[in-house]
C-alpha cells in the first residue's frame, strides 16, 4: 500500500502538492508574501498550481480569491487544499484558461508565478512542461488577459527569472502597464540577481526598487527575508 504524500506545512495550512505541476517553492512563497492585497476585495491567481499562492493571499487580505490553472490534477489538489483552510468560503479554483477566461467583475489583484521556459529548455515532464514552458500561455497573452480583466485601478504582480523578468517589462509597457514596484532576489549578497518580482499598474507612475537576500554570511536566512515570510514558514 502506497504511503500518502506528506503536505507542506505552513503555519496556518496545509498544501499537498504531489499531483500538482509546479510544487510548493522559493517562488511562490516569495510572491504570496510580497503581493500588495492591503485594498484587494477580488484577486486572480493565474496558473494556480497547488493553490499555494491562493491560500497565502486569502490568509493574508479579506478579499474573494480566485485560482485558475488548466491542469485537472493540479486544479483538483488546489480545491482540496482550499477546502481544508480557515477562508475555504472565499477561496474558488476553476480548471480554465486565462485566454478564455471571462469574469462578472473586474479584480482589485492578479498574481502569476507564470511559465518561462524558452523553446529547447523543455522539461522532460509532459505535465511540468505545460506549467513551465511559455508555449501554453506567451508572457505577451498573460500581460493582455490581465489588463483585460483588472479593474482601472488594479495591479498585475508576477515572479520570473531576471532576463524574462526585464523582458516582460517591456511588453506591459506595450500593452499600457507601468511598473510601480520591483524587488531583485538574490541567493546571497556577492551573488547575481536570481528573480524580480514585479508590480504592474495601468497608471503611470514612478518605480519603488528594492532588493532582498536570502541568506546571511552564515548561511542563515537574513532578517529581511524572515520579516517577510514570518506570518507563514513553521520554523519562524
Amino acid at each position: 500500500m502506497l504511503k500518502e504524500a506528506a503536505p507542506f506545512r505552513f503555519k496556518q495550512f496545509s498544501v499537498y502538492h504531489h499531483e500538482s505541476t509546479m510544487k510548493v517553492g522559493t517562488d511562490s512563497v516569495l510572491l504570496g508574501a510580497w503581493t500588495d492585497v492591503r485594498a484587494a476585495e477580488r484577486i486572480l491567481d493565474v496558473g494556480t498550481g497547488s493553490g499555494v499562492i491562493a491560500l497565502m493571499l486569502a490568509q493574508r487580505s479579506k478579499a474573494m480569491v480566485h485560482g485558475i490553472d488548466i491542469d485537472e490534477p493540479s486544479v483538483r489538489q488546489a480545491k482540496q487544499n482550499a477546502a481544508n483552510t480557515p477562508w475555504s468560503n472565499r477561496i474558488s479554483i476553476h480548471c480554465q484558461d486565462i485566454k478564455t477566461y471571462h469574469a462578472k467583475k473586474g479584480y482589485d489583484v492578479i498574481v502569476s508565478n507564470p511559465p518561462y521556459f524558452q523553446a529547447g529548455m523543455l522539461p522532460d515532464d509532459t505535465a511540468r512542461s505545460q506549467a513551465r514552458h511559455s508555449h501554453r500561455l506567451d508572457h505577451r497573452a498573460l500581460i493582455h488577459h490581465s489588463h483585460r480583466l483588472l479593474t482601472a485601478k488594479g495591479k498585475l504582480s508576477i515572479i520570473l527569472p531576471r532576463n524574462e523578468g526585464s523582458a516582460i517589462i517591456h511588453l506591459a509597457k506595450e500593452a499600457g502597464f507601468y511598473l510601480q514596484r520591483k524587488l531583485k532576489f538574490k541567493a546571497k549578497v556577492y551573488t547575481p540577481v536570481e528573480r524580480l518580482l514585479l508590480e504592474f499598474v495601468s497608471i503611470k507612475t514612478i518605480t519603488r526598487e528594492e532588493e532582498l537576500v536570502h541568506y546571511d554570511h552564515q548561511d542563515q536566512w537574513t532578517k529581511d527575508y524572515i520579516h517577510l515570510t514570518k506570518d507563514f514558514y513553521l520554523k519562524l
